[in-house]
């Protein structure tokens, strides 16, 4: 199995190839990958999740030609997955390790139905989608402490966040939130029909501090699912900003969430549009707080996963103010942001210091992006391109970000540098 997995992932740049080396062996490997899954000694050696991983890696790298392969294991994962499901639920007397052997299973199938989803996307899996869902909900419904009944109060917010009461719990459920995720990706508009079933598991994903990687999965959910139904999310969105809102401030959560948070407040702003408004203020707070944070931190030089993390918190601020503040300009409230312009420029030329100086590791995508929200404020908010094209630091910046070697970044700096200077 790891020496498929390591032969699968040496040839997935053909992926998107019409034909590929993988090609004549796709249908033998698959057969021989899934058999093997299913082998009575499976949890010897680990066998089993070497199979799964290795199965998932040749989906990934399987060339177009072999895009009906896929359609036909769909079928028989979701069989497995709904028999197992269906026998853990009617299940009395499990000892502890019978159900991690079953819980380990509903996630190895989760994990395999998510990267089929990801192959296909809406024109192959939308035959699926239904048992898909109710799949997923099945299996996070086993793996909340208190079943189904507690999933009906998962949007209470008087509940302490971060309780064990009705939490999901474990990796199972971090695949079935991916799996849920990916769904919402590849369906896009029609995925509107399950939000009311699925939406009391995100929440109570984004309560599960304790299980911090959970809690990450459902922040990333909450992005998906934005992105997909746009403003139909508006009946949930209450209770999510106050959960991600309470999630910042907290110190018990594992901060390597938070920077994801507040990336998907942009998502969130995106999808509603001028409905954001409600949350502008207390969002922005929390954008200038984290900032503001990110600046006075003292970090030793030789903690580097605290320089990633103050990196990625950074680049976190910028991409939530860009989808804030172009979420705002479809519905014409762009000057809601006027009175944090002063602020998120000042941290523009904190960030452009903090690269010139080599105070960080360096990141390939942050100046290009706090370029593309210098661009953002020039082109939507009237009166301050003129200041902006005054200083010279800003110049200075777009220079060293068109240096970086992505295309599409040189790209948004490209157009900063068009909207800053030049638009008229």
């Amino acid at each position: 199995a790891w020496a498929i997995h390591n032969l699968a992932e040496a040839f997935d740049y053909e992926s998107g190839n019409s034909t590929g080396t993988l090609s004549p062996y796709s249908e033998v490997l698959l057969s021989k990958l899934w058999q093997t899954t299913s082998r009575d000694d499976g949890d010897m050696n680990n066998l089993r999740a070497s199979a799964y991983e290795a199965l998932n890696t040749l989906l990934q790298s399987i060339p177009q030609d072999g895009m009906k392969l896929i359609v036909q294991l769909v079928p028989l994962l979701l069989e497995r997955l709904e028999s197992s499901v269906q026998k853990s639920s009617h299940a009395t007397g499990q000892s502890e390790e019978e159900k991690e052997e079953a819980a380990e299973l509903h996630g190895l199938l989760c994990g395999s139905l998510q990267t089929c989803t990801q192959r296909l996307m809406r024109s192959g899996t939308l035959d699926f989608a239904d048992r898909m869902m109710l799949a997923y909900i099945s299996v996070m419904s086993l793996g909340s402490s208190g079943g189904s009944a507690q999933t009906n109060s998962a949007l209470d917010s008087s509940a302490a966040p971060g309780a064990r009461s009705g939490a999901l719990t474990g990796s199972v459920h971090e695949e079935a939130l991916m799996a849920v995720g990916a769904l919402a990706d590849a369906m896009e508009a029609d995925f509107i029909k399950y939000l009311p079933h699925v939406a009391p598991f995100v929440i109570l994903g984004l309560r599960n501090w304790e299980q911090y990687q959970v809690c990450a999965v459902a922040v990333g959910v909450v992005g998906d699912i934005a992105r997909a139904v746009e403003s139909a999310i508006m009946p949930y969105a209450d209770d999510i900003v106050a959960l991600l809102l309470t999630a910042l401030q907290s110190a018990e959560l594992d901060k390597s969430v938070k920077p994801p948070i507040l990336s998907v407040f942009g998502d969130l702003a995106m999808a509603l549009g001028g409905e954001f408004e409600r949350y502008v203020s207390h969002v922005m707070q929390m954008l200038q707080q984290a900032a503001q944070s990110s600046v006075t931190l003292e970090v030793s030089v030789e903690d580097y996963d605290m320089q990633d993390w103050v990196v990625a918190l950074r680049l976190s601020i910028f991409e939530a103010y860009t989808g804030i503040l172009q979420g705002l300009k479809t519905a014409s409230k762009q000057s809601l942001l006027y009175t944090h312009v002063e602020w998120i420029v000042s941290f523009c030329q904190v960030v452009y210091r903090d690269e010139v100086n080599s105070t960080f590791p360096e990141s390939d995508r942050l100046l290009p992006t706090a370029a593309g929200v210098m661009g953002d404020i020039a082109s939507t908010m009237s009166g301050t391109r003129s200041h902006l094209a005054s200083l010279p630091w800003l110049r200075e910046m777009l220079q060293k970000a068109a240096d970086s070697p992505d295309s599409s970044a040189r790209e948004t700096v490209e157009w900063a540098g068009q909207a800053i200077y030049y638009t008229r």
